[in-house]
Order: C-alpha cells, then structure tokens, then sequence
C-alpha cells in the first residue's frame, strides 16, 4: 500500500538499541489459528468474556471467533518463541485469507484478556518496526498502554489534531471496557472473506506522549511531543 516503514537495518538495530529481529511468517500464524476448532473450550470462554467485559458486540458470531482464534494463534507464537514485541502484516493480504489482526493486536496490547492479567505485549500494525521499537520504549516509560496511529487531521489554528486508528488500539485506552463497541471492518478497497473486528470508541482525555522514531539521511532521530487528549 506505499508504506516504507516497515524497513530496518537488523544490523543497524543490534548495535543501536541493542535489538535482535526475528521474522515468521504469516500464514504461520493464520495456519495455526484455523487449527483452533470453533468448539474448544477457549473460543467459547474468551467469546463470553468480550460479551461480558466490554459494551456491544457488532460483528457476526464468525468473524468473532475467527479473530478469537487469531489472537490466540498470535499469543501463542509471541510466548513460544519470547518475543518482547511485535509488528504484525495485516493489509491487504489478511481480508481475503482469514479475518484481520485487529482484536489480536488490542488484546497484546492490553494487560487483560480472558485468562486473567497478562504482560502487556506492544504490537504494531503493518509491520511497523519503528512503529513497534517506539511504542516499547513508551511501554517501558510509561507502564501503561500504548496506541498506534495515524495523523488524520490537524487544525493550526486550534492546536488541535485528530489521532485516529484503523481498528486494533488497546481497548485500555478507552475510558471503560463498556464504552468499547466492537465493529466489523468492512473497507471497500479490500476483498473480504469475512469482516474484521475492530474496538471503536473515542480515547480516554488527559496527559499524553506523541512519539515516533525515524531516520533523517540515514540516521536515527526521536521526534517527540506532549500535549492534552481532549473529550470530542
């Protein structure tokens, strides 16, 4: 889709940050969640529990225990194989192959999920490596949760902008569980076999940290900001 963010120097990591990179593949991870029947125990409990715990659930039963599924696909290779964080590819392939990685990269990013409190594992979307690498380090700082988005709007004259995600934010960024609506995403450029399920709701206000690492003729830079999430 035109992005280039999600290129690094694994090299250039080591010796910067002190980062290892590891890669799997995809369809790794959507293997292993078709291999998660509908009837287990898990689906069923984890399907209860977003019942239960958040405010409307507007997707259909399918797309929601192929999302469950997915997600614990995506647990299970993050605790296998140990990794501190995350980027996952998602679009365009995932729509027409299994369902999106949305609800998966909101529960890693939350601290909570149907087995009880978790480590807080920081995922970004489209493979986002700096994306990923600058949401740890605000993990780290901050201990709380961390959104990945992009810039939609800005406003000069108000000093306003308007910070907004496809779909897999922490739902922990919400004000409540119960003002979480789950919601299919359904964008018409893709092709879907079945539709995403993405957290909708307008973020907490308060005291927050805008941050992204990037690189400017090659070399790292942090571009970094604070500023106040206001009630809209």
């Amino acid at each position: 889709m035109g992005m280039g963010t999600a290129t690094v120097d694994a090299a250039g990591w080591h010796r910067q940050f002190g980062v290892d990179i590891d890669d799997w593949d995809m369809m790794e991870t959507v293997e292993l969640a078709r291999s998660i029947p509908d009837e287990d125990a898990r689906v069923s409990r984890y399907a209860d529990w977003v019942r239960q715990r958040f405010g409307r659930v507007a997707v259909s039963e399918q797309t929601m225990l192929a999302s469950i599924t997915l997600y614990l696909a995506s647990k299970e290779i993050v605790n296998t194989r140990e990794y501190d964080f995350v980027a996952v590819k998602c679009l365009p392939y995932m729509p027409s192959v299994y369902t999106t990685f949305c609800f998966a990269v909101a529960m890693l990013n939350d601290d909570v999920d149907a087995d009880g409190p978790k480590e807080r594992v920081v995922c970004a979307c489209e493979s986002d490596a700096n994306g990923a690498l600058t949401m740890q380090m605000l993990k780290h700082i901050s201990g709380g949760p961390v959104n990945f988005a992009d810039l939609f709007d800005v406003q000069p004259e108000t000093r306003l902008a308007t910070i907004a995600n496809c779909g897999s934010q922490s739902t922990q960024l919400a004000p409540s569980p119960r003002d979480v609506t789950w919601m299919p995403n359904e964008m018409i450029q893709f092709d879907w076999r079945i539709h995403g399920m993405c957290p909708q709701y307008t973020g907490k206000p308060g005291r927050l940290t805008m941050a992204r690492l990037s690189r400017v003729a090659g070399k790292y830079v942090m571009m970094i900001t604070s500023g106040e999430a206001v009630e809209k």
